[in-house]
């Protein structure tokens, strides 16, 4: 059990580690690909910018088209400007500063281009020293200057366009980058989600196949040790009337030993019948009352009910159950009073009991196998009891846990449905 327990945890942690390394790797390929395709519209629009730019300053040279006709062919263009060092604006058409704050700018490659949120617009700065003379014609881009003008030293160039298209490019790879992630971690939750439930299928399959093959077994077993126990019983009563009283100590032994491989082996059986029975209304707040009442010892009760503790069981199988956890709590103790306590509290749709107890506590790897068939920890114990407990209490649609107290000592609770 050990082994395939540590089998399945290899293999889970193996899992885990792969998918997480495969997600590490594909944030990583998409951060690069939203990276390159940002840096490809930067490029493009840099690019487009320069040609905007070149256009412009061969045509205020040529004076082959005025302002107003630049910009109606360059719809995109909202405005081109030339400036000198200080940040002067030379020459402007359409929406630009009237004068650039340079000192504000950090160049990159002699420019500079961003987004600004605020008004929509993209706007591109190159340094350029130049130096020419434009030619204007009526209409053109100054129509009141003579034919021919000669422009002071350029220090800066400005454009700035509707930065719609960019943005909505930048915003669609980022949604469909964010698609493409979602779209893998649910590919990755949906395989981790079918490997958990392989896994429970397999431990489910391994657990019935066990089951089968000891049931297979314990049949055998249970009827071959039967006969030899009847002779034994009617043996030992013979004995009795006819030897000395002398021996009556031995053949008390006898007769107890007896007795507990014939209780042994009806629990084997209680084991591998039917563990649903007949089920009915049982109330377990008076049930956990009769069990405690049968015990020596103190047993602390705390019960907390705003319903009827009331569950769908059968009597026989969730005396069983309850009779096996107290006893076992008030066994945990070589020392003597384990302090066992019980606290029952209902909901409106479950019964929670929880058995809990100051003895021993359970050794850190034993919990794993505490519901294994003939597993135990006690020197006397045929570790069955818990095994049974638990298949009386999943057929009863419940769940069972036991675990270390905190302190010291064992606590077992149950979860049972109450029944409507």
């Amino acid at each position: 059990m050990n082994q395939r327990v540590s089998k399945l945890d290899k293999e889970e942690l193996i899992v885990i580690g792969s998918a997480a390394f495969m997600l590490m790797i594909m944030l990583v390929l998409f951060s690069l690909l939203m990276h390159s395709m940002v840096e490809r519209e930067n490029v493009l629009l840099r690019y487009e910018a320069e040609q905007t730019l070149a256009d412009f300053l061969f045509r205020i040279q040529t004076g082959s088209v005025g302002g107003g006709e630049f910009l109606k062919e360059n719809s995109t263009v909202k405005g081109l400007g030339i400036y000198a060092s200080d940040g002067a604006m030379i020459f402007g058409l359409g929406a630009i500063p009237g004068k650039l704050q340079v000192d504000s700018y950090t160049f990159e490659d002699g420019n500079i281009a961003q987004y600004d949120q605020s008004s929509g617009m993209i706007e591109y700065l190159r340094q350029a020293k130049i130096s020419f003379t434009a030619t204007f014609y009526e209409q053109g881009f100054f129509p009141d200057a003579p034919d021919r003008l000669t422009l002071p030293i350029a220090e800066y160039l400005y454009i700035s366009f509707d930065g719609s298209e960019y943005r909505q490019k930048i915003l669609m790879g980022k949604v469909l980058n964010a698609l493409m992630f979602i779209a893998m971690l649910l590919i990755f939750l949906f395989l981790w989600r079918i490997f958990k439930r392989n896994q429970h299928y397999r431990k489910t399959l391994a657990k019935q196949e066990s089951l089968v093959r000891m049931g297979e077994a314990a049949r055998t077993l249970a009827h071959e040790i039967k006969n030899p126990l009847s002779a034994l019983s009617l043996q030992a009563a013979v004995l009795k009337k006819t030897l000395p009283e002398g021996h009556s100590e031995g053949i008390s032994v006898i007769e107890h030993e007896v007795q507990r491989l014939n209780t042994l082996t009806n629990r084997v059986g209680d084991f591998l019948r039917n563990p649903v029975g007949e089920p009915v209304d049982v109330d377990i707040e008076q049930l956990i009352e009769q069990i405690i009442s049968t015990f020596p010892l103190a047993i602390a009760l705390k019960i907390e009910t705003r319903w009827p503790s009331l569950v769908q069981m059968d009597r026989d199988r969730a005396r069983s159950v309850f009779e096996n956890l107290i006893k076992n709590a008030v066994e945990s103790s070589d020392e003597g009073d384990a302090q066992v306590s019980i606290h029952l509290v209902t909901s409106r749709h479950q019964v929670f009991v929880k058995v809990e107890d100051r003895g021993d506590g359970l050794p850190e790897g034993d919990i794993e196998q505490l519901f294994d068939p003939f597993f135990t920890t006690k020197v006397h114990g045929s570790g069955i009891g818990l095994a049974i407990t638990r298949r009386f209490i999943d057929a009863a649609h419940g769940t069972i846990a036991i675990s270390p107290r905190d302190g010291g000592g064992t606590t077992a609770q149950v979860i049972l449905p109450r029944s409507s």
